[in-house]
């Protein structure tokens, strides 16, 4: 599989959360990385398309275990998960291609897999690498006209909005640095 850049990786990344919607509430076709609670497989597929737009050839990373993540953009500081996905390039790190995970969720750059795996909270936790046309892995669905992604996406933006009005107003909110 080709390699990019760390610049490329980053370049594609900042083009992936210049799509970020804001708490108060976006047009359609904004991905809502600011809602940690669910749909990581619909802002990753999301992701995908922006990267495959670039030329680029993205794969995915799937994790499941028992994850707990800390995060300033839920109003508890953490979620937990029993899955999580992000999409992934092989970067060339002048050593040789390494996986790199492109998780706005929870960075605000692409990691090395590993680090991103540590970040889940889970050290048992299995990983399962998947194409960039797998919509979810664990219900082994395809969504290649992006339908079903754009339903979604919609969905997890109402939640968005709905939680920026609500008692905690909008993410991010202020909670203590991991330790």
């Amino acid at each position: 599989m080709p390699s990019v850049t760390l610049k490329q990786a980053q370049d594609l990344f900042n083009r992936c959360t210049n799509e970020s919607c804001s708490p108060e509430g976006e047009p359609s076709g904004c991905i809502p990385f600011l809602y940690p609670d669910n749909g990581c497989w619909v802002r990753a597929h999301a992701m995908c398309r922006v990267m495959i737009a670039a030329g680029e050839n993205p794969k995915k990373q799937w994790a499941s275990g028992r994850l707990r993540v800390t995060t300033p953009n839920h109003p508890y500081c953490y979620r937990q998960w029993i899955w999580h996905v992000a999409p992934t390039l092989q970067v060339d790190t002048g050593a040789g291609p390494e996986t790199y995970a492109l998780d706005p969720a929870l960075f605000d750059r692409p990691v090395p897999l590993a680090v991103w795996k540590t970040a889940l909270g889970d050290r048992k936790a299995t990983l399962n690498p998947s194409g960039a046309d797998v919509f979810n892995y664990y219900l082994k669905t395809y969504d290649p006209a992006y339908a079903e992604t754009e339903m979604l996406l919609e969905y997890y933006r109402n939640d968005l909005k709905l939680r920026a009005v609500g008692p905690h107003g909008p993410p991010p909110y202020n909670c203590p640095a991991p330790a």
